[in-house]
């Protein structure tokens, strides 16, 4: 048996709502939450990978039928409301063998606030005796956000779980560092443009270090698709054609010697 979501608009009168059918649309498997703008958000994981979906009122869905990948595929993600159009999300990882509750916010587009990192912030340690699953998650009124996460621990022979929430409050200004001038071991990576890309994606590059770096993108597969060696020192802008590529998530990566960066980029048709 499969839970699943359908989301419906009806109008004051109780009556389908003009472009929406009686069975609805599909909306994931997870519960959904209200956006600023009148729509719903959700997170789907019928692919493996969860997926940020929103649908608005008229029935249109801006980040397509399948939404976009925002976290590891065979993890746990909550999505909640973020600042003006965008969202928060938290999910839950295993890295080196711990498991671990992460969280970042979301533009509307589904692609990282540009003051955070695409991995997110740590904010439960990993352990191995525990498991933890992300519940709710919202913005707050200082610009960072409030997680909620279950936690359980297998401790007696019969094999039951004790079962706590935890409540965790997190500054972005707190963790990162904002400042926007870059020290000799800081890479600067932006995205440039309306963003999904169409046609071409144009990302700002920033480095203090004068050393070559590279600047490459990639698949979420992991495949290598464009890569490009140039002087650091300096700030750089590239433009490529998103000609070939077929529309979804991608990731730009800057690197320095140990220091990179990256960026989520959407492709759109």
């Amino acid at each position: 048996t499969t839970l699943e979501f359908r989301v419906i608009r009806l109008t004051p009168s109780g009556s389908i709502a003009p472009g929406w059918t009686s069975s609805g649309l599909r909306f994931g498997r997870h519960r959904a939450v209200p956006t600023s703008n009148g729509g719903l958000v959700a997170i789907d994981s019928a692919g493996g990978a969860p997926h940020l979906r929103v649908v608005l009122p008229d029935g249109s869905q801006p980040l397509g039928p399948e939404g976009v990948a925002v976290a590891p595929a065979g993890s746990s993600a909550v999505v909640g409301p973020g600042d003006g159009d965008g969202f928060m999300l938290a999910w839950s990882e295993v890295r080196d063998g711990l498991q671990q509750v992460r969280v970042r916010p979301l533009q509307a587009n589904g692609l990282t606030q540009p003051t955070w990192p695409d991995t997110g912030v740590l904010v439960s340690p990993g352990q191995t005796n525990l498991g933890k699953v992300p519940v709710a998650v919202r913005t707050d009124e200082a610009d960072g956000a409030l997680v909620v996460w279950n936690r359980w621990t297998v401790n007696c022979s019969c094999n039951c779980c004790g079962t706590s929430q935890v409540y965790t409050h997190v500054i972005p200004d707190a963790l990162l560092d904002a400042t926007p001038v870059l020290s000799p071991s800081r890479l600067g990576l932006a995205l440039l443009g309306a963003h999904p890309a169409r046609g071409t994606m144009r990302l700002a590059l920033e480095s203090a270090d004068p050393g070559e770096l590279e600047v490459s993108l990639h698949d979420l597969a992991g495949r290598e698709l464009r890569r490009e060696r140039v002087a650091g020192g300096t700030r750089r802008e590239f433009a490529w054609p998103t000609a070939g590529l077929r529309p979804g998530v991608y990731l730009a990566r800057a690197q320095q010697a140990s220091h990179a960066v990256s960026r989520r980029v959407v492709v759109v048709e």
